[in-house]
């Protein structure tokens, strides 16, 4: 449950489907090249990706999505949004917390 929430909306959300994926960074991509859209707020992309506000902010600071202030206002740029509707890299970050926990660690001293 993210932090803040009373309750999980993971539960609420069913997650993209690979095809739902690809349909949206096809969308995203043919709306830069007609130049109707470049960029995006983050509520846009919390709709576009079924995410939370709190998720998608969350993914911003940790630089999963690109973004871009402007005079104090975040924009996400459309490259940024359908590379991460391509590959949102989490397989990245499960494959390096397991090998962050495969680590050895010294044992903890006695006080």
């Amino acid at each position: 449950m993210a932090r803040g929430e009373l309750f999980d909306l993971r539960e609420l959300r069913a997650p993209l489907s690979p095809q739902e994926r690809d349909t949206l960074a096809r969308q995203i991509i043919r709306s830069a090249r007609l130049g109707a859209k470049f960029f995006y707020a983050p509520d846009e992309c919390a709709g576009i990706l079924r995410l939370s506000y709190d998720e998608i902010l969350a993914k911003l600071k940790l630089l999963k999505i690109d973004c871009i202030l402007i005079l104090s206002i975040m924009r996400v740029p459309w490259w940024s949004l359908a590379g991460y509707l391509i590959d949102p890299g989490d397989d990245i970050d499960a494959a390096v917390y397991e090998y962050l926990d495969s680590l050895p660690r010294p044992p903890k001293l006695k006080q």
